[in-house]
């Protein structure tokens, strides 16, 4: 559910919003793909306006694939 709101705020520019919900699910399930997906997407969005959240964002990315969700 709070990953669906996060995407939904997300796609809708509030990354606020996003970045709450993302917070919430994250202190619930701290090794969820999902989440760690969503906030890969947010702060890739993010970098679009502040490069600083480049390395956050391969950073989550980086997660994911250190729970072994997505083969080559």
């Amino acid at each position: 559910r709070l990953v669906r709101e996060a995407r939904k705020a997300r796609l809708a520019s509030d990354v606020q919003s996003a970045m709450v919900k993302l917070d919430e699910a994250k202190e619930k399930a701290p090794d969820d793909a999902n989440v760690l997906y969503e906030y890969g997407l947010l702060f890739e969005e993010m970098a679009a306006y502040d490069s600083h959240f480049v390395d956050s964002a391969a950073d989550a990315y980086q997660a994911v694939m250190a729970l072994g969700y997505l083969r080559s």
